[in-house]
């Protein structure tokens, strides 16, 4: 729970000319709170004429939710539901507000993986839809939004996490299909947001045999191991900067999920990460305390004795560096000064009503009746009326739970209504 700069860390971050940060929910949960920790994040990193940070965090709205204080928005299922592309620029607009009013200047959304694997563990509501035409349509909207408040969108998680029945946080997918195939489906929304500009492009840890079947040698394993997308350099530089065009910055997803973790040591997978043509790394390593710094130390050292034994030729981090830097001047982020930001106007736009308000409609118009038997709905609710709300998944009940207190604080439903994890224990 990193909430306030603290001597180490802003030591660190002068030292370690970091090009970005990223923030989790549990490190901005307040508005002033989290205005205070950008602020001095910025102040660390430009310290003796340093190079102002890359701010990023996940703020897709619906179930991937950062921002404790801003308006949590329904989701990209939920925007597809409202089959009008109009509804994701709104919400792009909104989190562009937020975000830029706080000084984070880069969310990585949204997501443009298609929703075409009912199992698939980990996408399901962050898609738009199964439509991959339709997905790119959303998302090219919530780009443009985004970008009226000068935020970073990062479409994600190329080529495609849609059609995966598991999650590469815990283990390592794999898509058998073939190029023609992605490119009638997965790849279509990416080549969408890169025609509207998209500046950031996420890489998925997930297995595409038949666009890469290449084997390196598991420093971690000791055995031949193949390379997810965001170690291939077919998948990342020969497709996606090559033939899709693709100008701006990549950026892996976190290097510490199992799908990376569990077959390649720290060193040798951001090695292989930069030499497939990734710009910038996320979460090299875990850092909880100050001997952690020996683990990014490594992976600094490793990377520069590549670089001294020829293999990494030092024009591919040339050409990374200057793509990160050629999207921070295009955003005007290396003239970055504390007083073109205001507590005042933070604290009046995150979270505001009129934003909340815009929320509300989205949600109203993305509701869908997939049937209605004998006009059950809509519902006669009388005072003894009683309710039952019963979660798919167990992973829902904390989102029925939220939906429950933000309905009693609208004044919907009554204060007496029973808490849902009362009901849950006694239904068991």
């Amino acid at each position: 729970d990193f909430t306030k700069m603290n001597s180490e860390v802003q030591k660190i971050v002068e030292d370690y000319d970091f090009g970005s940060v990223i923030f989790f929910a549990n490190n901005i949960k307040e508005t002033e709170q989290s205005f205070n920790l950008t602020m001095d994040l910025q102040k660390a990193a430009t310290k003796d004429n340093g190079i102002p940070l890359l701010i990023t965090t996940d703020q897709e709205g619906g179930i991937v939710y950062r921002l404790g204080s801003g308006t949590a928005l329904p989701g990209n299922m939920a925007l597809g539901a409202t089959g009008d592309v109009n509804n994701a620029k709104i919400a792009g607009e909104i989190i562009g507000s937020e975000l830029s009013s706080l000084g984070i200047n880069t969310t990585l959304a949204p997501v443009v993986d298609v929703n075409n694997n009912a199992n698939n563990p980990v996408i399901g509501l962050r898609s738009y839809g199964e439509d991959a035409e339709m997905v790119g349509k959303m998302a090219s909207a919530e780009i443009e939004g985004l970008a009226e408040y000068n935020v970073i969108g990062c479409a994600k998680h190329f080529p495609g996490h849609g059609d995966t029945a598991t999650d590469s946080h815990y283990g390592l997918p794999m898509v058998n299909k073939s190029k023609e195939e992605l490119l009638n489906n997965e790849l279509k929304p990416y080549q969408v947001a890169i025609d509207q500009g998209i500046e950031m492009i996420m890489s998925a840890h997930i297995l595409y045999p038949q666009l890469d079947d290449t084997t390196v040698h598991s420093d971690k394993t000791g055995k031949e191991e193949k390379l997810p997308s965001t170690l291939s350099h077919k998948i990342l530089t020969d497709l996606l900067k090559g033939e899709m065009g693709f100008n701006g910055v990549v950026v892996t997803d976190a290097m510490n999920m199992a799908g990376i973790a569990a077959t390649y040591d720290e060193v040798q997978a951001v090695k292989l990460a930069i030499n497939a043509g990734v710009d910038l790394i996320c979460m090299p390593t875990n850092i909880t305390c100050l001997e952690d710094m020996s683990k990014l130390d490594a992976i600094i050292d490793g990377v520069e004795k590549a670089v001294n034994d020829g293999e990494i030729q030092e024009s591919r981090l040339d050409d990374a560096v200057t793509r990160v830097l050629t999207l921070k001047e295009n955003k005007g982020i290396l003239d970055w000064k504390e007083s073109n930001y205001s507590l005042e106007k933070a604290l009046a736009t995150v979270g505001c009503d009129e934003n909340r308000a815009k929320e509300r409609e989205i949600a109203a118009k993305a509701v869908t009746v997939v049937k209605n038997e004998n006009n059950t709905l809509p519902l006669n609710v009388t005072k003894k009326s009683k309710v039952l709300l019963v979660a798919a998944e167990n992973n829902q009940r904390s989102l029925m739970k939220y939906g429950v207190e933000r309905a009693k604080k609208a004044g919907l439903i009554p204060d007496l209504t029973r808490n849902l994890e009362q009901i849950y224990l006694r239904l068991l």
